[in-house]
């Protein structure tokens, strides 16, 4: 499991997915190993379960090295119950908000142009 920011995670259309992500780390390397992941979210008062099958795209310089992974949906799970409504998931303190989102923001940018690989 990793934990994911909003710096590392773009929607490039309703089916399909690109994570950026540490180049070294065990995320990355089991992506690379089995071409599946699961992402996990909280969204209007459900936790939803995406299921993705990836492949990995030529890695990304913004300034720092990513790993980047392409994935397409394969089964959204969403679970909910009528006596309690989550609010959120995993939420973050930012110490230096301005360096943190400006880091983010030129991930993003750069995922949105970066060439897509085919998955599966």
């Amino acid at each position: 499991m990793a934990l994911l920011s909003a710096g590392e995670v773009l929607a490039l259309d309703g089916s399909t997915i690109r994570l950026a992500l540490w180049p070294g780390s065990r995320t990355t390397a089991n992506l690379t190993r089995t071409g599946r992941a699961a992402l996990a979210l909280v969204w209007a008062g459900a936790a939803y379960t995406l299921r993705l099958e990836t492949c990995r795209a030529p890695d990304l310089v913004v300034p720092e090295t990513r790993a980047v992974f392409d994935g397409r949906l394969a089964s959204v799970r969403r679970d909910e119950v009528s006596y309690a409504r989550l609010e959120s998931g995993v939420t973050f303190a930012l110490p230096d908000r301005t360096a943190v989102v400006s880091r983010w923001r030129a991930t993003i940018d750069a995922l949105r142009a970066h060439p897509r690989c085919e998955v599966g």
